[in-house]
């Protein structure tokens, strides 16, 4: 303010006011002492592996391993044969923030006496054991209490001596949620339910009693969206039709070009025009009555009727069926004059046009409403009115990946809407070059989104960085309230060091849906790391990256292969799943095994769905879930190991949550001496010979 008033009037009394009304402050960096719990651990830790921390001059600390300037990529040693290390393995899931798992790895002498009074359930101590599992009694309350053991090295080293390896027990694990993913969101009000049908019941969206409006209110936020975008692309469509049968003169082309209409061009453009009126006839989703009207009175050619929900291929024969129908139509349209035909077909694209903007507001309010802080003076009933939006606008979604892909898609649905193409026009509202109409545009809904990611990236650092000191867990009389504030004092023994997965070539994953991985590019998980790297220099903790590779297709319990599974939840009354995408996977399934291009999983849906309806037939009992593979399924579910038939009830028979189960193998792969073979799930080889590549696998035995 200063320097503006400065740059108008000079050094004007005004400014000279201003300046002195000034609250000086003095700000400085000061040098971070060397104090946390890595530091305590160099201060601690012994040289009798030949392998120590170690803390250079210029602050940096790390660990140094006599043979690794003789080791290449996974075979380099990380934080292995470090006895009395504690780490925090680190993965960033979907559902939720994050997973946390704690390893610590204990010396031979101090695993022996540990384990020494405790009953075996699964696996062993002897060299070709991966895993032991024991049973013991908490002295402390007196439960009965399971502890996962891991190898991490082989008793035989390289040079045939023969030493005891070192092990990691798995202490502890934890999921980091943040505001949203703590708790469900809430039910959508009569209210809020009557205004999606009612926005619907406007844009033409027809629903069936198997495609009911989802409860949850952020689900129901985001299919709000998703439909008003499928509608308002049906809305351009009708623009793109009435423009085909205009007296216009010229083609628009890709790249912002344009070009002369001939006889010829003029056809294909109204054959194009009269493929898009006919797929709006065959979409039982939305309403076509005007439509399939005005075809009867002008068109009246029949079209292919496509079945319902059709695969891709179904869908480009019904188009290319069509296309040899409708070319004699367009030809002669071509040929004669349809002006009354767009005249018709603008009046009802203005019509329908008029309703969009209001409907955005009240769309664009719902979701992001504003004026909540209560204002001095204002009435009683304007407090309580605002009172119940404040109510309305809590538990909607929080910092949830789902909310902040739900705002972008309502910037983009603006967007759209701003640059939509008119009958006249086409490109009345495309922006030119040079041309800056929409400098700021929806700025406000762009600044929330960003707000909400920025800060769901720095309560992320800050939480993984509590978990790490011990902090992040929260007692259970605090846990199972409503009040939930973060602890002040330390609940766990602090970790020295923390593991993430590489993050920067952070990529989507096939395992996820579209959505989820177009909200995972889009929250900045470089930007996790930065926050993360900050907040470990300050408390003075190691921060090492790993490769994910293969993390979520093993057992962290056991080391055996896996696969993800969800379980179905099935209804009393109709034994049926509970689910939306299970139907739309059985129909899939159940195309391709009759087509003959089934494979084992599509057979396999298909005999569950089989036993599920003989079981309603026959009117037995259904079970209360059904655990099927799937991709992304949040249960992780490993092989029986070989032999193991006593331990049916042991920690490696059961279902592990996916995300804690990749942070727990996230961790074990710093851990893990690359030197024992049981380190090496998979090894980088080269795609010409199938030999190991030397560049990733120098120094580590297997090469």
């Amino acid at each position: 303010a200063i320097a503006e008033r400065v740059e108008k009037h000079g050094w004007d009394a005004k400014a000279l006011e201003m300046r002195a009304r000034l609250k000086w402050l003095v700000t400085f960096s000061a040098k971070l002492e060397a104090h946390g719990p890595f530091f305590d651990f160099i201060a601690t830790a012994s040289d009798t592996a030949k392998s120590r921390p170690f803390l250079s001059r210029k602050g940096e600390f790390g660990v140094q391993h006599a043979s690794n300037p003789a080791r290449q990529g996974h075979a380099k040693l990380m934080l292995s044969r470090l006895p009395g290390l504690r780490l925090l393995g680190v993965d960033l899931g979907h559902r939720f923030a994050a997973a946390c798992t704690v390893w610590e790895a204990l010396a031979p002498a101090v695993f022996m006496d540990e384990i020494k009074d405790r009953a075996v359930l699964a696996g062993g101590t002897s060299d070709a054991n991966l895993y032991l599992h024991t049973r013991h009694r908490d002295a402390r309350s007196g439960k009965e209490r399971t502890t996962i053991y891991r190898r991490l090295a082989s008793d035989v080293l390289a040079d045939g001596s023969v030493h005891p390896a070192p092990w990691a027990r798995l202490d502890r694990q934890l999921l980091i949620k943040l505001q949203g993913e703590d708790r469900p969101p809430r039910k959508c009000s009569p209210s809020e339910r009557e205004f999606v049908a009612r926005c619907e019941s406007e844009m033409g969206r027809s629903r069936s009693t198997d495609d009911r409006l989802p409860d949850p209110v952020d689900q129901l936020m985001a299919e709000a969206v998703r439909v008003a975008r499928l509608g308002l692309r049906r809305h351009g469509d009708m623009a793109k039709i009435a423009y085909a049968f205009s007296p216009a003169a010229v083609r628009f082309t890709p790249g912002g070009g344009q070009e002369l209409l001939t006889v010829e061009s003029r056809a294909e453009l109204i054959l194009d025009a009269l493929l898009r009126w006919g797929d709006m006839l065959q979409n039982a989703r939305w309403e076509s009555d005007w439509a399939r009207a005005m075809w009867n009175d002008h068109i009246g050619c029949d079209l292919d009727q496509v079945g319902e929900d059709p695969s891709r291929q179904e869908r480009q024969a019904y188009r290319a069926e069509n296309e040899k129908r409708l070319r004699a139509v367009a030809v002669r349209f071509a040929a004669s004059d349809t002006t009354a035909l767009f005249r018709l077909w603008n009046e009802h694209w203005t019509a329908r046009d008029a309703a969009w903007r209001p409907r955005l507001r009240q769309l664009r309010d719902w979701l992001l409403p504003r004026g909540l802080r209560a204002k001095r003076g204002e009435s009683e009933t304007t407090a309580t009115e605002r009172a119940m939006r404040r109510n309305a606008a809590r538990r909607v979604g929080g910092l949830s990946l789902g909310r902040i892909a739900t705002i972008r898609e309502l910037y983009q649905l603006q967007k759209s809407f701003a640059m939509r193409p008119t009958p006249e026009d086409l490109r009345r509202h495309t922006l030119a070059k040079g041309d800056d109409r929409f400098e700021g545009f929806g700025q406000a809904v762009l600044s929330t989104m960003e707000r909400l990611r920025e800060q769901r990236v720095k309560q992320i650092a800050s939480r993984i960085v509590e978990a790490a000191l011990g902090v992040g867990r929260l007692p259970h009389s605090i846990s199972q309230g409503h009040d939930r504030a973060r602890p002040s004092v330390r609940m766990d023994a602090p970790c020295h060091a923390i593991v993430i997965e590489n993050l920067r070539n952070y990529r989507p994953d096939e395992l996820q849906t579209r959505r989820e991985n177009r909200a995972l590019m889009q929250w900045s998980a470089g930007k996790v790391r930065k926050y993360l790297e900050e907040g470990c220099q300050l408390h003075g903790l190691l921060l090492r990256e790993v490769t994910p590779n293969y993390t979520s297709r093993q057992s962290s319990r056991t080391g055996m292969p896996g696969l993800r599974c969800s379980d179905l939840s099935i209804e009393r009354t109709s034994g049926r799943p509970r689910v939306q995408w299970w139907q739309r996977a059985v129909q899939i399934a159940s195309r391709k095994v009759d087509d003959g291009a089934g494979s084992k999983y599509d057979e396999m849906l298909v005999a569950i769905e089989g036993m599920l309806d003989t079981a309603q037939r026959a009117g037995l009992v259904a079970p209360a879930t059904v655990r099927v593979p799937r991709s992304g399924g949040d249960l992780f579910v490993a092989a029986r190991p070989w032999g193991e038939f006593r331990a049916l009830d042991s920690a490696s028979m059961g279902a592990i949550q996916a995300d804690l189960n990749a942070a727990a193998n996230i961790g074990l792969r710093a851990l893990l001496d690359p030197d024992f073979a049981g380190r090496w799930w998979y090894v980088p080889c080269s795609s010409a010979n199938g030999q190991p590549e030397p560049k990733h696998c120098t120094g580590a035995a297997c090469l």
